[in-house]
C-alpha cells in the first residue's frame, strides 16, 4: 500500500502540544493518585465532583500517547536501538529515585530492590513501560499487516475494534468483552496503533474526508 507521501522529518506543532498536554495530564493525575484526594473527597459536595470529574478527564493521557506512536510509527523505522535508549532511560530514573528514597529513609535498602532497577521492562514495575516496549518490539508486524490491507479493508478492521473494544464495554459496562484489560492492556495499545495509523495514512492533509463525510472511510 502506497500513501504517496515520502516520509519527513518535520516538527508537528499540533502534536507537540498534544504531548505537552498529555505529560500535563499524567501529572495531574499521578497528583491525584498519591495524595489521597480521592479518598479525601466527601460525595455530594463540589470538591467531590471536581476531583473525579479532573481525575476521569486526565486518563486519555494515556491513550494520547498511544496514539502519538501509532501515528509516527506507522511511517518509521523500526530501530533496536531506540528499544536500548528506552530501556537506559528507565533504569537511571528508577535507581535515582530508588537511591534517594535509600537516602532519605523512605524506604529500607534492599539490594534486591535495587538490581530490580535494571529490570524495569521484565519485572513490570513500569506498567506502561512494559507494555509500550512490547507495542514497539511488533510495530513492525502491525505495519506490515496495515500495508498489506486496502484502504477499505484496514477501515473496516477499525470499526470492527471500535465496537468490540468500545462500544461492547459502554452498553454492557459489567461485561469486560474483549477489552479485559480494561483499556491498560496491550491489545487495547494495538487498537489505538491501528486508529491513529488510519488517520496517518488516509486523513493527513487530504480535504475530500471534510468534503465526502462518512463515505469517504469506505
Amino acid at each position: 500500500m502506497d500513501t504517496g507521501r515520502p516520509i519527513t522529518k518535520q516538527r508537528n506543532a499540533n502534536m507537540d502540544l498534544l504531548r505537552i498536554v498529555s505529560m500535563l495530564l499524567i501529572i495531574f493525575l499521578h497528583s491525584i493518585d498519591h495524595s489521597r484526594v480521592l479518598e479525601a473527597a466527601i460525595p455530594g459536595t463540589g470538591m467531590y465532583y471536581y476531583v473525579y470529574f479532573g481525575y476521569y478527564l486526565a486518563q486519555v493521557c494515556v491513550n494520547c500517547f498511544v496514539l502519538l506512536s501509532g501515528y509516527f510509527m506507522i511511517e518509521s523505522k523500526f530501530r533496536p536501538s531506540k528499544l536500548i535508549t528506552l530501556w537506559l532511560e528507565v533504569v537511571f530514573y528508577s535507581l535515582v529515585i530508588r537511591i534517594i528514597w535509600f537516602a532519605t529513609g523512605q524506604k529500607a535498602f534492599s539490594i534486591v530492590s535495587l538490581i530490580s532497577c535494571f529490570f524495569p521492562v521484565l519485572t513490570g514495575r513500569y506498567w506502561f513501560i512494559t507494555i509500550y516496549f512490547g507495542l514497539y518490539l511488533i510495530s513492525p508486524f502491525l505495519n506490515i499487516a496495515i500495508r498489506a490491507m486496502t484502504k477499505r479493508q484496514f477501515t473496516a478492521l477499525n470499526l470492527i475494534l471500535f465496537v468490540l473494544f468500545s462500544v461492547w464495554n459502554s452498553l454492557h459496562p459489567s461485561i469486560a468483552g474483549m477489552n479485559s484489560g480494561g483499556g491498560w492492556g496491550l491489545a487495547w495499545f494495538i487498537v489505538l496503533y491501528f486508529a491513529a495509523a488510519w488517520f496517518r495514512l488516509y486523513r493527513e492533509n487530504d480535504n475530500k474526508c471534510k468534503r465526502g463525510g462518512f463515505w469517504y472511510f469506505l
